[in-house]
């Protein structure tokens, strides 16, 4: 009894204990809290002013030391750049002067050149506008057609209105159907690469200048159906060399085939009643050609400038001979004028290799300057029926020897046979009744001169010739 007593006042008394231990540790616990507590705002306070502090010796130091230092830097950056900096002799001071002055003289030459394109662009398109000619597609459109090297025009077209394709150089070949039956003047135009084009036998007109200056077009079909060849329609295709014309055709429009210099043949058909003014002019390579029957009129240069034609065959068909037609034809070496044909001026001036003419009775004039400068011709019969022998008809046919003049001769003109430098004797009918001015001039060569008393001389009729006239 006594023991257990004993025990529990032991256990109490150990309680006791560890409760004061509890509390007095609580206490100091919260007697530290509350010192920290006092003492923070003194203590950021003291470690704020130390920073700052510090700070201000730090900026101080930094500032001091770049103070000393920045002298002997510059300076010895200074040196730094003069040892590294390279040394121009005097003679590379004037190659680059040269330089400079050859490279401002380029500038300047391309300034102008800048500026002239530039100028010539805003002429043409000043002169566009006043003409209404304004674009009606952009460049992206106009690149985009320039790929286009070949076309086929669709079935649904029946005609190829005019210029339709003007200027399109970088179109090779192009395929024309069927359903179309005319084309428009200057539709294929400066087609300049077109190689390839075939003409279908529905097409009945070929309009003015439709193919001209396709340089590149070594031949082209006509096709039957076609009635007309059109005013320029073929004109300087320059690589055109043969061309058969359908028996269709009744009319070889006015410089139809000018310039085609590579051309050396033509078929003309029967059905082909008139050749127009300078048809085949300037058609170089042309070396003979045959003009049907049907042909009643041969346009003034028709075959101008032909100077590889040796022959040529007039029928009797030809009522007129226009003016220039054969000029320059310069290695035609004969040729026969039919009955009932007048010649036109100048017909054939500077036939140079033209050796004879046979001019039939029924012709009445002989033009001005119709046979001049045919420096081969020798001989020549002037027929009864001629009236007049215009200026200059035969002005320096230096290789005429003789000619006889028949009594139909009314008159003579003016340096008819001057220069005739060949001729040794001529006989004035009593018909003349007047000779122009330097009929006879410079026919160095002339020793027997007959002239009937009635005719009328003008001055300096026989000026350079070795004998004077006798009188009939």
């Amino acid at each position: 009894m006594v023991s257990w007593k004993v025990g529990a006042v032991v256990a109490l008394g150990t309680l006791s204990v560890f409760f004061v231990y509890f509390c007095v540790a609580k206490k100091m616990e919260e007697d530290t809290k509350n010192t920290d507590k006092a003492e923070a705002p003194a203590t950021a306070n003291r470690r704020k002013n130390a920073t700052e502090a510090e700070a201000k010796v730090t900026a101080s130091q930094r500032k001091n030391a770049a103070e000393a230092e920045a002298p002997d830097t510059a300076s010895q950056r200074k040196n730094a750049a003069e040892a590294e900096a390279p040394v121009i002799t005097a003679n590379q001071t004037k190659l680059v002067k040269e330089a400079l002055q050859i490279w401002s003289r380029q500038a300047v030459a391309h300034c102008k050149h800048v500026e002239a394109e530039a100028s010539a662009n805003r002429t043409k398109l000043f002169k566009d506008l006043a003409e209404n000619r304004i674009p009606d597609e952009d460049e992206r459109r106009q690149e985009a057609r320039e790929k286009l090297t070949s076309i086929v025009i669709p079935d649904s077209v029946t005609s190829i209105g005019a210029s339709a394709f003007f200027g399109f150089s970088w179109l090779a070949s192009i395929i024309i159907p069927d359903s179309v039956t005319s084309i428009g003047a200057s539709a294929f135009r400066d087609c300049s690469s077109l190689t390839s084009i075939v003409i279908p036998d529905s097409v009945t007109s070929i309009g003015e200048k439709a193919f001209e200056v396709c340089n590149s077009l070594p031949s082209i079909v006509i096709p039957d159906s076609v009635t007309s060849i059109g005013y320029s329609a073929f004109s300087y295709c320059g690589s055109l060399t043969s061309i058969v014309i359908p028996d269709s055709v009744t009319s070889i429009g006015n410089w139809a085939f000018n310039e085609c210099k590579s051309m050396t043949s033509i078929v003309i058909p029967d059905s082909v009643t008139s050749i127009g003014y300078s048809a085949l002019s300037g058609c170089r390579s042309l070396t003979s050609i045959v003009i049907p029957d049907s042909v009643t009129s041969i346009g003034d240069g028709a075959f101008s400038g032909c100077k590889s034609l040796t022959s040529i065959v007039i029928p009797d068909s030809v009522t007129s001979i226009g003016e220039h037609a054969f000029s320059s034809c310069s290695s035609l070496t004969s040729i026969v004028i039919p009955d009932s044909t007048s010649i036109g001026n100048r017909a054939f001036y500077d036939c140079s290799s033209l050796t004879s003419i046979l001019i039939h009775d029924s012709v009445t004039s002989i033009c001005n300057y119709a046979f001049y400068e045919c420096s081969s011709l020798t001989s020549v019969v002037i027929p009864k029926c001629i009236a007049s022998i215009g200026d200059r008809a035969f002005y320096d046919c230096k290789s005429l020897t003789s000619i006889v003049i028949p009594d139909s001769v009314i008159s003579i003109g003016e340096s008819a046979f001057c220069g005739c430098s060949s001729l040794t004797s001529i006989v004035i009918p009593d018909s003349v009744g007047w000779i122009g001015n330097h009929a006879f001039r410079g026919c160095s060569s002339l020793k027997s001169i007959v002239i009937p008393d009635s005719t009328a001389i003008d001055c300096s009729v026989f000026s350079g010739c070795s004998l004077p006239a006798e009188g009939q």
